[in-house]
Formats: structure tokens, sequence, C-alpha cells
């Protein structure tokens, strides 16, 4: 359980492994409540878009069809959009 006593925490600070969950039980439990649900009642997200070395056309290419092949049958909505460089994320941006 997280307790939010104020709009600061160092809980991601400490406890990372909280945020990353396994890719494969999100899948499963994604199919699970589109199960529950209906199609049409669940979607996914791909992103913040942007492009790097290690982030290139080919990788988005890859890891959005093998989200989208997995997820085939569970949803019919997707969303992506593209990182949108404001000098405030630009500024903090690696």
């Amino acid at each position: 359980m997280i307790i939010n006593t104020g709009q600061r925490t160092d809980i991601p600070a400490f406890y990372s492994r909280w945020f990353v969950p396994d890719k494969h039980k999100l899948i499963d439990d994604f199919k699970l409540l589109s199960d529950m649900v209906g199609v049409n009642s669940v979607g996914w997200r791909y992103d913040p878009i942007f492009l790097s070395d290690r982030y290139t056309h080919e990788y988005h290419i890859k890891a959005f069809t093998q989200i989208a092949e997995a997820l085939a049958g569970y949803t019919n909505t997707v969303v992506i959009s593209f990182i949108d460089l404001y000098k405030k994320v630009e500024k903090n941006f690696p």
C-alpha cells in the first residue's frame, strides 16, 4: 500500500522495482481484463516515442509490433504519441 501524504514522495527513488513490472504479466493481465470487460473497454498506449541512437525507428517498429501482436483480439484501441521537447523537458532530458 502506498499512502500519499503530500505532493512529493521518495518511493520511486527507493523502491523503483515496484514500478518496473514484468512485461509478460502485464500482457496476461491485460488479456484477463479484456475478457472480463470486453475488447471495446480496454486500450493501450505506446508512448512517448522519441528517436535516439538506442531507440531507433527500427526499435520502435519492432517493439510496437510485438505488443500489438500480443494484444491482437483483446483490444481495438491504441494511442501513440511522440515526445514534445518543451523547454522544461529539454532541460531534464538526457
